[in-house]
């Protein structure tokens, strides 16, 4: 039997600048996701996703997976991280002896911590393992990444996964998203992963211990998908003005990790309070509500106790963060968040 976990992520900075190429701070937090594998006790594959309370059987036909029982659309959907990523590592491998494997997060419910990355790293890791495949850490990123690609209709950024795959804090230059649909439309998987991808750049930024990050759910769920479609319209209509934004988010992004990297505490503060009046110009002006009531105040208590706050991710609701330089800050802001129906999470940096 092998187990394997992976971590969530929370976005620090770069939100929305990152799907144009830029890069983005990515932490992984210690909300995981874990995946347990072991041999089938006959010829078929097992699926459990625990917490779904969803389980299936299917057989794999020339690499594809073929389903023992009729799904509706919904649990197909459910199911199509697992899905990829299975058809991925039996490309990879060169085909998979049948097993059973269990995937189960930390917390139950949509917060905005990438669950689908680190569901994807932690799938594609565990049949590594099961498969006695010893895979480097560029190669599981990719892999996933492909397979996540895919998985999200080939959309997204990969930056979920470098936090997953990575840990701690992740300074994430995205990979060519356009030459990646094209080379998984005609390479070969195995020289797909072997070759370098343009634009990629992953770097791990030291997080010092006395920078405290607070974590704060607004208890509402965030549409992501509805809200790139409105993003991207705005970015048709206002082009100029979009791309403005967006230069700006990126710059507070590389003057972020540059304050990190050199422990300058008020310049950490400054760019990411920066980044949030970005996020939320961007909001105001494309007609997105980016940062709702509730992020607000979550960044308003953060700022007024001397921290820094901003939404984490897309906006709309899930997460947001604040970051400060002692314990008592810290307890204040939390303190200060529940009272404003906003409820803290007991994660850290993985």
């Amino acid at each position: 039997m092998i187990t394997k976990s992976s971590p969530g992520k929370l976005f620090i900075s770069g939100e929305w600048s990152v799907l144009e190429g830029n890069p983005a701070i990515v932490a992984a937090i210690d909300s995981r996701t874990t995946v347990t594998i072991k041999k089938s006790k006959d010829n078929l594959f097992h699926i459990h996703l625990k917490d779904y309370g969803l389980k299936v059987d299917f057989r794999l036909v020339q690499g594809n997976f073929s389903y023992i029982q009729k799904l509706s659309k919904k649990k197909i959907k459910k199911f199509r991280f697992m899905k990829n990523a299975v058809e991925i590592c039996c490309k990879y491998f060169s085909g998979l002896a049948p097993f059973s494997i269990e995937t189960r997060n930390d917390r139950k419910g949509k917060f905005g911590f990438g669950t689908s990355a680190s569901a994807t790293a932690s799938i594609i890791s565990a049949i590594a393992g099961y498969e006695k495949q010893d895979i480097s850490k560029i190669e599981l990123y990719k892999l996933s990444a492909v397979s996540h690609f895919i998985s999200q209709g080939k959309k997204g950024s990969g930056a979920d996964i470098s936090a997953s795959v990575y840990g701690g804090v992740v300074l994430y230059y995205p990979y060519d998203s356009g030459w990646l649909k094209h080379e998984i439309n005609k390479s070969d998987l195995k020289n797909l992963i072997k070759k370098e991808w343009p634009g990629l750049k992953l770097t791990r930024l030291i997080w010092p211990d006395d920078y405290f990050l607070s974590v704060g759910w607004t208890k509402k769920a965030s549409s992501t998908t509805q809200m790139i479609k409105k993003i991207m319209l705005f970015k048709k209509n206002h082009t100029s003005e979009y791309k403005r934004i967006i230069k700006k988010i990126s710059g507070t992004t590389i003057g972020l990790s540059d304050a990190i990297d050199s422990d300058d505490k008020p310049a950490v503060l400054k760019f990411i309070r920066k980044t949030e009046a970005f996020l939320r110009e961007l909001g105001i002006l494309s007609g997105v509500d980016i940062e709702t009531q509730e992020l607000k105040n979550l960044t308003e208590i953060a700022d007024r106790h001397g921290g820094a706050g901003k939404l984490s991710g897309a906006g709309g609701g899930d997460c947001g963060i604040a970051v400060c330089f002692d314990r008592i800050t810290k307890d204040k802001i939390e303190k200060n968040w529940i009272d404003s129906g906003i409820v803290p999470f007991d994660v850290g940096i993985y």
